[in-house]
């Protein structure tokens, strides 16, 4: 079954973690981070873990998102997957780490109420993905081997 862009972004508004995976010095790292993103293909992302944990995308932005959303039937479970390229926002001053902030906030009330000041600001990493790919299918239809709905950006 096809999905539409609306119905993903529907989706995607209404799911609240991520799990940012990327290459790391000792083998892949996983990260359950809050998110956001906006209609063109741009996530945000927002953690409390130290800085340092996410260095390694400097050298190798490279990254997979997943996201899913438990639903009441197993059948409507749905998942997102995403691979795109990250970019560590380290300007606090720049327009992307106040989007992110911002768009990040409306999900996450902790985040939200936190003020996007000079004091605060270090107590975040923030993370931007451009995603070049991004798949989406509910579980009824992997198991009937159905091929996911996917959206490529070039």
């Amino acid at each position: 079954m096809m999905h539409t862009k609306d119905e993903i972004d529907q989706f995607l508004r209404g799911a609240f973690f991520a799990v940012l995976t990327y290459p790391g010095a000792e083998g892949l790292i996983s990260q359950l981070m809050i998110f956001s993103h906006s209609v063109d293909g741009e996530f945000y992302l927002v953690s409390q873990n130290e800085k340092s944990l996410f260095e390694p995308l400097s050298a190798n932005p490279e990254v997979s998102i997943l996201i899913y959303k438990e639903e009441v039937e197993l059948d409507d479970i749905r998942q997102v997957n995403i691979t795109g390229k990250a970019t560590l926002i380290n300007g606090y001053d720049s327009d992307d780490a106040k989007i992110c902030f911002e768009s990040v906030g409306e999900k996450s009330p902790i985040i939200g109420n936190t003020p996007f000041d000079e004091q605060n600001r270090e107590y975040f990493s923030l993370i931007k993905v451009k995603a070049n790919k991004i798949s989406y299918i509910t579980f009824g239809e992997l198991k009937h081997h159905l091929a996911p709905t996917t959206l490529t950006r070039v």
